[in-house]
């Protein structure tokens, strides 16, 4: 199938904000990972907010609109109320200073108007999303709810993290072909869906302990009875001792003094976990989209922080997303894979 490349229109309030449509120019031939030289077709200006809408609902699927200097009354003006299948959120950047707003930088939402301090990601996301990720996927970030989505994600998990070798040989004798532990208690999972229905992405955000969701808790519990294997039964069940709710993190040294110090000074936290993509699904931004969508969740559960574990090797993926990596909390493994690891972080203003 072939996808239709993508038209960014900006529209300026003032001469000096033309500099964002040459940063914009700029980025669609030189990012480096080549989204915008296989996606973006031309970057191109618009005198007027009304007329940047217009162009974009004539064709939504394939055009982006990127507003600087307005204020969001008058970009929300021009925008029918009426939702536009298809049609991105107008692209806002707002000033440096003040409260960020509650959709910034998020994915996968339904609002008329982005507002964000950082163009360019924003920009990135929203191509991501109308090209599909490419042939095979549709771009959509869901969150998962149903014992069916539950039991396809167990299972991508385990088929990816198997093939990786991140499963230990007693795991992978139990033979129900499912990846989970007493941490999906309380993670809110999510996930991208390939056109023909398949899930080929996942995600989840898993919070501390007292913050189980019941709906989830009973439909991982479904999948297990299901499956009728003892062994993931214990795997759900709560250790008898825990230095701290997230499974992976213990393994760096410093960590767990790290936390102590978040609960000493009342900081939420919550873990950005299992980001997985099925092979053939790799390289087209599918991970990016997830991890957004988990921030955004994050911030509509009040948490103050997020961290997650990784291979070094894909920190720039993280990067994208505002995570850094922390001082000091480095592994010679990830899980159990002898491969540089690092812990990264975020903080979610308020």
């Amino acid at each position: 199938m072939e996808t239709q490349p993508v038209s960014i229109s900006v529209v300026c309030r003032k001469p000096q904000d033309r500099v964002w449509l040459k940063r914009l120019r700029q980025w669609s031939v030189t990012d480096p990972d080549r989204l915008g030289r296989r996606a973006i077709d031309q970057v191109t200006p618009i005198d007027s907010i009304t007329d940047a809408v217009e162009w974009q609902i004539r064709h939504p699927g394939e055009r982006i609109v990127v507003a600087i200097g307005f204020d969001a009354p008058d970009v929300r003006d021009a925008i029918p109320r009426a939702p536009v299948a298809g049609m991105e959120p107008v692209i806002l950047k707002r000033p440096q200073a003040g409260p960020p707003c509650a959709r910034d930088g998020a994915i996968g939402r339904d609002d008329r108007i982005a507002e964000t301090v950082d163009v360019l990601p924003e920009v990135r996301r929203a191509v991501i999303r109308l090209r599909g990720g490419g042939d095979g996927g549709d771009g959509r970030v869901v969150r998962l709810t149903t014992p069916a989505q539950f039991r396809a994600y167990l299972a991508l998990r385990h088929k990816v993290w198997s093939g990786e070798g991140y499963i230990d040989a007693d795991d992978l004798a139990n033979g129900a072909g499912l990846e989970l532990d007493y941490t999906d208690r309380t993670a809110t999972p999510v996930g991208v869906f390939a056109r023909d229905g398949r899930l080929v992405g996942c995600a989840r955000l898993v919070q501390e302990l007292g913050n189980e969701i019941p709906d989830h808790v009973r439909a991982i519990a479904a999948v297990i009875a299901e499956a009728g294997d003892p062994a993931l039964f214990r795997r759900f069940e709560y250790p008898k001792i825990l230095a701290h709710p997230f499974d992976i993190l213990h393994e760096f040294e410093g960590f767990r003094h790290r936390y102590a110090g978040f609960i000493k000074q009342r900081i939420s936290v919550a873990e950005v976990s299992r980001v997985i993509v099925d092979e053939g699904y790799r390289g087209r931004g599918f991970a990016e989209l997830m991890v957004e969508e988990l921030v955004q969740i994050g911030r509509e559960r009040g948490i103050d922080h997020l961290i997650l574990a990784c291979r070094e090797a894909i920190a720039p993926l993280y990067m994208r997303c505002g995570f850094a990596p922390v001082p000091g909390l480095k592994s010679d493994k990830f899980i159990n894979i002898p491969v540089p690891s690092i812990v990264m972080e975020r903080s979610l203003e308020k």
